[in-house]
């Protein structure tokens, strides 16, 4: 039920959602997520494009750096690998156990 009731909110048809495989959905409800997030990426670049015109117009002189959009976007997080997640975790229990070490 949970998957339907996220196909209803996404905007997905009914008879488009029964008639589809459950591997068909979950395609589907990615595509629309990654969508969303594209639009939502794009929406947070013109708003920086006008902070960056805003900043751009206020330096001081040519020693002041020139602002972009992208200054003003957060940055979309790293996604890791199974296997760098592992070896960062090992890392950071290594340094905290050399850390904390009596």
């Amino acid at each position: 039920m949970q998957v339907w009731a996220q196909s209803v909110v996404a905007g997905v048809p009914d008879d488009l959602y029964w008639a589809s495989t459950p591997a068909e959905v979950a395609e589907l409800l990615d595509a629309i997520a990654e969508r969303e997030s594209r639009q939502e990426r794009e929406a947070a670049l013109r708003a920086g494009l006008v902070a960056s015109e805003v900043r751009n117009t206020m330096r001081q002189k040519d020693s002041d750096r020139v602002w972009q959009a992208g200054d003003f976007v957060k940055k979309a997080p790293v996604r890791l690998s199974v296997e760098e997640s592992i070896m960062a975790m090992r890392a950071w229990a290594a340094d905290h156990n050399r850390k904390y070490k009596a």
